[in-house]
């Protein structure tokens, strides 16, 4: 397994409201300039042990960026997700999201695990997009609850 990345933030708000808003209300806070294609009409979390989370395209049409393979409300969502090569693979991924009390705030942490090819850019890429995510999207959403 090659080594992964992590990055994380603080939110101003409690475990269950930060929770909800990564697992219910995704679609509030996603930016949609992050869906893989023009067609992407939502992005769906399946918010269960063995549901998916994907881009819709409707009419049965889109794509899987992974499955639940772990879930501890509200502690940890463990993906199991693919890579393929034209995002930088390919690499089968290995995601956790953590969600830590601590005091009135929450701190969210995302890291992530490859199996298979993935480089250094790609990494870098991966890290910088999903710290923008938390701190400019999803933070900002959460503490606006």
């Amino acid at each position: 397994m090659q080594q992964g990345l992590k990055v994380e933030c603080i939110i101003s708000q409690n475990i269950s409201k930060a929770w909800d808003a990564y697992m219910t209300d995704n679609a509030k806070w996603w930016p949609k300039d992050m869906y893989t294609s023009p067609k992407t009409k939502r992005f769906v979390v399946e918010k269960k042990l063995g549901g998916l989370l994907y881009e819709d395209f409707g009419e049965g049409e889109g794509l899987v960026w992974g499955s639940i393979i772990g879930l501890d409300k509200p502690n940890t969502i463990l993906i199991k997700g693919t890579l393929a090569k034209e995002f930088g693979g390919p690499a089968t991924t290995i995601e956790k999201i953590g969600f830590q009390q601590d005091g009135e705030n929450t701190k969210v942490s995302y890291h992530i695990d490859f199996v298979g090819v993935v480089d250094e850019k790609t990494k870098n890429s991966l890290a910088e997009g999903w710290q923008m995510i938390l701190d400019k999207y999803y933070k900002p959403y959460c503490e606006n609850l």
